[in-house]
Parts: C-alpha cells; structure tokens; sequence
C-alpha cells in the first residue's frame, strides 16, 4: 500500500483526490514494472527442463541441516547445473539478491553460495508455501526483510512442476529494495509531500518524512483508515 502526504494551505479536495491517485498510480506502475523483472525470471526458470526433472535429485541440503554452510563443493552434479544456472541469472541481475527453491520433500538449494540461516522447522510450513499449495496464485510475495547477505529485499516465489504438471516444490527469487527505498523516500511532492509505503500488517517500508538513516518495520498506529485500506483495494482515500 502507497501512502502521499501534502501539505496545503486551501484544499480542492475533488482535485486533490484527482493529483494524489495520479501519483500513487504513476509510483505503483513503476514498482509493478521492476518487480514483473523478477516474475520473469521465476517463470523462466521454473520452465526449464533440469528444473521439471529435478524431483528426487535436490538431496544434499534439507531443513534439517539449519545454518550450516552452502558449499559448491557440496553439491551433488545435478543441483551443481541447478546452481549454476541461478547464478547465471544473478550475475546479470544486480538487484537480485539470490535465487533458491525448496522442494516438495523438503530440500532447499540457492546461488549464490552462502550460510542457511533458517530456523529449525519445515520451510514447507510456511505461510508463503502453503498459499501456493492451496492457492491458484502465480506468484507470493513476502514483506521486505534482510537477507542472509545484508540486504534488504522482498520474495517473490512460484511453484514448480514436472513434465505431468505435479507441483514439486517452490521457487523464489530475493528482489534487493535498498535503491528502490532510497528513490522513494527522497521524492518530493509539491514542495511539501511525501510518500509512506507500508505492508499489509501496518508496517512501514519506506518514509519519506524521516531525517533519519534508514529503518524499517516499525508499526503504524492501527488506525481505522488502514483497515479501509486493505478491506477495500480497489479504492482510493
């Protein structure tokens, strides 16, 4: 959800409402369009053959084995193909932070190489997994975190299939925000505005009214507005 805040002497408010859903249209196209570059990749990766044949080939990392160390070395001549193919689309990709897929029987893969900072349970159970078991959604995207690497990015994940169309697993791509953020939080509206950009908990993302260095995930007051909000997504306020 984006947020423009003005400040003005008379308000039109018929015109007003008319120049802010302007902006948050114009802003909203623009982060659909650096994130549909990451839906791609996604898709184009979970088409691929080595992906739709790597049921049961995906063995030497589960998560059993939290925060132990990803190794190249490790990795049996499969899942070596896999990560070099991610790592191929990383390196043309500076915004993508990795790439990484969990499969139906609970192994996990990524590229780059790095430690698995996960905690002791089943990926699987998580909240991102299951909707794309349950659900017809194409994609699942998570609120910004900070990644293994430091970064601050967002998931955005699908699932994969084999030849027959069996779900097998899920894949994702970590999308890095920080220019994103950095961009946004330095607009200037009107000489006065600015932009908020918060999740659908009521965390905020990106403030264009700090003065501060950069944070996150703090927690707006659960006001009655933010609950229109998100009740009614094809409205503007």
């Amino acid at each position: 959800c984006t947020i423009s805040f003005v400040t003005l002497n008379y308000i039109d408010y018929t015109r007003f409402a008319e120049f802010s859903h302007a902006i948050l249209e114009r802003e909203i196209e623009g982060i659909r369009k650096r994130l549909s570059v990451g839906n791609k990749s996604i898709l184009y990766h979970a088409s691929t053959d080595i992906i739709k044949k790597s049921q049961d080939k995906i063995t030497t990392y589960s998560w059993k084995k939290y925060d132990a160390e990803l190794k190249y070395s490790d990795l049996n001549e499969y899942e070596k193909k896999i990560y070099n193919s991610f790592l191929q689309t990383t390196a043309i990709n500076p915004n993508y932070d990795l790439i990484y897929l969990i499969t139906s029987n609970g192994h996990y893969l990524q590229s780059p190489e790095g430690v698995l900072k996960y905690p002791v349970y089943d990926l699987r159970e998580k909240s991102w997994y299951k909707e794309l078991v349950k659900t017809d959604k194409k994609y699942v995207f998570t609120s910004p975190y900070r990644s293994i690497f430091g970064n601050m990015v967002i998931s955005i994940m699908s699932r994969m299939h084999d030849a027959s169309g069996a779900m097998i697993g899920v894949i994702g791509i970590n999308y890095i925000l920080d220019e994103l953020i950095q961009e946004l939080e330095s607009k200037i509206i009107q000489h006065t505005g600015y932009l908020v950009v918060f999740d659908k908990d009521g965390n905020v993302i990106i403030d264009g009214n700090k003065h501060d260095n950069h944070s996150v995930n703090y927690e707006l007051p659960k006001i009655r507005l933010l609950e229109e909000i998100f009740n009614n997504q094809n409205e503007t306020y």
